[in-house]
């Protein structure tokens, strides 16, 4: 098949990926035991924020007859909402096909309920794709069946047509950079023999968004869960926080080179560090050499850049949403994310703000959605932070506790004991406090402002 087609295919594949969209991070398990109460352990850590892929595999394969234990544990995971694929082993591209067929039709006779197919030793050789597409299209052409590919390392782009998901890291803990695949919404990785301190670091790190991490090792590293199973899920799920500094979030609603010299000298590097970059309630018409400059300086300092985009609560165009974007990538290309505010909390407007998050993340950038007021849980499931509250400190009672590490709270007209207090009881991921409390309380920087920095530290 001509490479243009495969390209083409893999744009589809995208976007269908997108439109089965659900948690932020799922969890791959290579769930190569037998024994009910690993099982049960398994579907009681089971988070809505997660999606869950459990490869069962009773005989390396389906076996020779009907296990009912594996029918009951397959009933199980799907009235859990948890994936379970079969596993099937394709000797790097040179087992039979009608082998693999045949298997595959096994699979379905014996234990209906299964979702999909986990095609182990998979080649990552771009000669051998034709016969995963020939794989890839005889599952399909039975059911809507989700398919998995597990080179076990990075493959040639071409696989990605022809899967739903690829395994594209499967070793021993040796750094989360190992795990960098080309497209990350459809890829997974495996870590085994790694430390609960190392399972932190990945989860912190990795850039795909399925990963399994366990510090089982030897020759089966698969035949039990990890002792932090069910921390590494809550991590997963943004439910506990990994140890990360509480990041700042400046409202940079000004041009003056003496502020933006300020934020600059700070000590703030290693930090998360966000700041909203507002040229003209947007990135304007035309390039402006000052904010470009700024942009630049700030990434080298290591604060991000995010660019000021308004929705009009839901009901600005989408086009012209859209266009905005694509304009501050345009004007400043070093742009590291998008602000995206007065934004809705109507459940009806949820689909509104679902496509841009799919139309900005394609784009490789951070998403902060900026309601102003606590919302519905579903929104954190298409941010990467969400702000619960933008207010004067007189009517501020907390952030969002739904999902504190994902919330956001900017609180105006604080005094510095106001801000001590909010720094001491508050555990959002980003926050900003100012003693400014007129119409614009964000055209200049807070008094304090060192000393803030030292609390988020």
């Amino acid at each position: 098949m001509k490479k243009l087609s495969f390209l083409l295919m893999i744009l589809v594949s995208l976007f269908s990926f997108s439109a089965s969209f659900s948690a932020d991070k799922g969890v791959i398990i290579p769930a190569y035991f037998y024994d009910s109460s690993i099982w049960d352990r398994l579907i009681d850590a089971k988070s809505d924020d997660v999606d869950f892929v459990v490869i069962v595999n009773p005989n390396s394969g389906p076996g020779d007859f009907v296990d009912p234990h594996y029918t009951e544990i397959i009933d199980r995971l799907n009235a859990n909402r948890i994936k379970g694929v079969g596993y099937v082993h394709t000797s790097w591209g040179n087992r039979p096909l009608s082998d693999v067929k045949e298997e595959i039709d096994r699979w379905i006779d014996f234990y209906p309920g299964i979702k999909g197919f986990f095609l182990d030793e998979a080649s990552a050789d771009a000669s051998d794709v034709d016969y995963y597409a020939q794989i890839y299209t005889y599952i399909k052409s039975k059911g809507n069946y989700y398919v998995v590919l597990n080179p076990g390392t990075k493959p040639s782009i071409d696989y990605y047509s022809v899967s739903d998901l690829i395994v594209v890291y499967e070793s021993p803990y040796g750094g989360y950079q190992q795990c960098n695949p080309d497209i990350p919404e459809k890829s997974g990785c495996i870590f085994y023999s790694a430390s609960e301190t190392e399972m932190e670091d990945i989860v912190k790190n990795v850039k795909s968004k399925y990963v399994y991490i366990t510090d089982d090792g030897g020759s089966n590293p698969y035949d039990t869960l990890p002792t932090y199973f069910e921390r590494e899920v809550k991590l997963l799920a943004n439910q506990e926080n990994t140890g990360d500094i509480r990041g700042i979030i400046f409202p940079a609603y000004f041009y003056d080179g003496n502020l933006w010299e300020r934020i600059l000298s700070q000590n703030i590097q290693n930090k998360n560090a966000i700041a909203i970059v507002n040229p003209a309630s947007g990135p304007g018409y035309r390039r402006d050499w000052h904010y470009y400059n700024i942009i630049n300086r700030l990434v080298n300092k290591g604060v991000k850049p995010v660019g000021y985009v308004y929705t009009s609560y839901g009901h600005r165009p989408l086009w012209r949403v859209k266009r905005d974007i694509r304009k501050w990538l345009k004007l400043y290309p070093n742009i590291k994310g998008i602000f995206l505010d007065q934004v809705s909390t109507s459940k009806r407007k949820f689909r509104y703000y679902k496509k841009l998050y799919r139309f900005i993340k394609r784009k490789g950038l951070l998403v902060i959605l900026s309601p102003g007021t606590d919302t519905y849980k579903r929104m954190y499931k298409i941010a990467d932070f969400v702000i619960t509250y933008v207010g004067n400190v007189r009517d501020f009672e907390h952030c969002s506790n739904k999902k504190p590490f994902k919330s956001g709270c900017i609180v105006y007209g604080a005094s510095y004991d106001d801000m001590v207090n909010i720094m001491e009881s508050e555990k959002a991921g980003l926050i900003y406090i100012t003693d400014d409390s007129d119409y614009n309380p964000f055209d200049t920087l807070p008094s304090y402002l060192e000393e803030e920095i030292e609390y988020i530290k």
